[in-house]
């Protein structure tokens, strides 16, 4: 969607580290640098999510629902894998449907974030 109105939000740095233009993007152009590029940027939202989870301890109590969303993002992460960091695979572009919601609801009642 927003390669397709020629919107970017991969660091161009990264991006220029690993020879990807933004006319790739905005082509649909997949190959293995702009695999590397999803992959760096997938590690890095990973790393904070794990740090993020570290610091769950320290919040106040009955403040945790902060971290439900990263059930949301746990699930956009592992698809983008089994997908090869393949961002303009059409199954990342789907609703996750109601099995997510039942693994926010089950996440939320154990308090696992």
């Amino acid at each position: 969607f927003y390669a397709s109105n020629r919107r970017i939000y991969l660091p161009a740095t990264i991006m220029a580290q690993h020879n990807v233009s933004s006319e790739q993007l905005f082509r649909h152009e997949f190959d293995s640098a702009m695999s590397e590029v999803v992959l760096e940027v997938a590690s890095v939202a990973y790393s904070h999510m794990s740090h993020a989870r570290k610091l769950k301890s320290d919040l106040p109590e009955n403040t945790h629902y902060v971290l439900a969303p990263s059930v949301l993002v746990d699930n956009f992460l592992e698809d983008l894998q089994r997908r090869h960091f393949d961002i303009f695979d059409d199954a990342l572009q789907n609703d996750p449907g109601v099995s997510i919601n039942a693994k926010l609801a089950w996440n939320s009642l154990l308090r696992k974030y």
